[in-house]
Formats: C-alpha cells, structure tokens, sequence
C-alpha cells in the first residue's frame, strides 16, 4: 500500500485513461446490437480517457465530457446502459468532483450526475426505476465518500501546519532561552571581574602614601 502511494498521480491517471480509452473501444465495437456508425462509438467512448486525464485538476470539466458522451450515446449511438466504461464514469467522476472541489461546485456536480443518470435510464428502450434509484444511490455515496477523503486531507494538513508552527515556536523560545543565559552569565562574570578588580585599585593609594615626603622621617628612625 505504501508502494501505491508512491506512484507519481499522473501514471495512475495515464493507465486509467488508455484502459477506459482502449477498453471502451473494443467493448462497443465488439456489441452486436451496437447502434450508429462504429468510428463515432470508437470516438464518443475514447473522450472518455480526456475526461480522466483533467479529472484531478478540473473535475467538473471531466464530469462535463463523461456526462456529454453519455447524453450523446444515448440519443445518437449504443445505449450507454450498455457499456461498462461508461458505468465506471459513475464511480470515477462523482468521487472526483467530492474530493476536489467545494461548496456550491460540489454539489452543482453532484446534480449533474444524478441529471444524467435520469436522463440515460428513460431513453433506455426497457425502463424501470430501479435503473435511476440505485445508480443515483451508487453515484452519490461515491460523491459522499469524495467529500470525506477531502476533508480528512484538509484536516490532517492543518495538523501538519499546526505541527509545524509549535516547533517553530519551541525552537524560538529555545534559542531565546540559551540567548537570555547567555546574557546571565556575561552579567555574572562582569560582577565578578569588577568585584575582583575592586581591592587591587583600593591599595595603591596606600602604597602612594607609605612612600610619600611626610612618611620619610619615619622611615628613617626604623632600625636597619
């Protein structure tokens, strides 16, 4: 799992995109009801590996292009009901746009996605409300579990800053602490050094005065 994680994003998003491309190609053109002409079926369900590849950045772009090509499929072409590829735009394009954007885009992709459910189950030929009720169910838990995942990124980054900011502090107040001991001792041994120095200045008047003019008859009168 941790060796997942380290796969560079965008390597991830290239084998999704030529697997949904390539996939969905060979999927339509093998159907032997498949409806419309067969190159615009190859094109309509490749657009779907561009709608991968801008997922991350600008989910609601790849949102747009999976919902267009459904939409298109299904007046025009094979059924999308039909197609497997498509079906995995609905665990792929929901989730996206929960995990990547926020507030009111969030939810406007969450109706788009739930619109065209709506929208491809009644052009089906062999309607039920099944056909709208669990997919929307499907979508919009994968949607939900988007908007999880982004808010426990968002959380786990704030801790991080938090993280950050508390041992940016401790270490300001260490280096303030050692810069005021610092400050202590050279205050200590200042006193020290003029306590010292104090007695030595004290004395020499006194060796001024022992050999001064007025001590020097004294001096003479000492026994030698």
């Amino acid at each position: 799992m941790r060796r997942l994680r380290r796969i560079d994003p965008r390597i991830f998003d290239w084998v999704l995109a030529l697997g949904l491309g390539i996939g969905g190609s060979i999927e339509v053109a093998s159907k032997a009801d498949m409806q419309g002409p067969l190159l615009l079926n190859v094109l309509a369900t490749s657009t779907i590996a561009i709608a991968v590849l801008v997922r991350r950045r600008r989910p609601l772009l790849g949102l747009s292009i999976w919902m267009g090509v459904a939409l298109f499929m299904a007046a025009f072409l094979t059924q999308p009901s039909e197609m497997s590829s498509l079906f995995l735009g609905l665990m792929i394009f929901p989730w996206a746009v929960g995990a990547h954007t926020e507030g009111r885009r969030s939810y406007f992709g969450l109706a788009l996605a739930v619109l065209t459910i709506v929208v491809v189950a009644l052009d089906s030929d062999e309607f039920i409300w099944g056909d709208i009720f669990f997919p929307a169910i499907f979508g919009s838990m994968l949607w939900l579990a988007g908007r999880v995942v982004r808010s426990r990124s968002r959380l786990t980054a704030e801790l991080h800053e938090a993280t950050l900011r508390l041992h940016e502090q401790r270490e300001a107040e260490a280096h303030a602490a050692v810069a005021e001991e610092r400050r202590r001792i050279a205050r200590e041994m200042h006193d020290v050094v003029a306590r010292t120095a104090s007695p030595r200045w004290s004395s020499r008047p006194a060796a001024r005065d022992v050999s001064s003019p007025a001590t020097r008859p004294a001096r003479s009168r000492l026994p030698r």
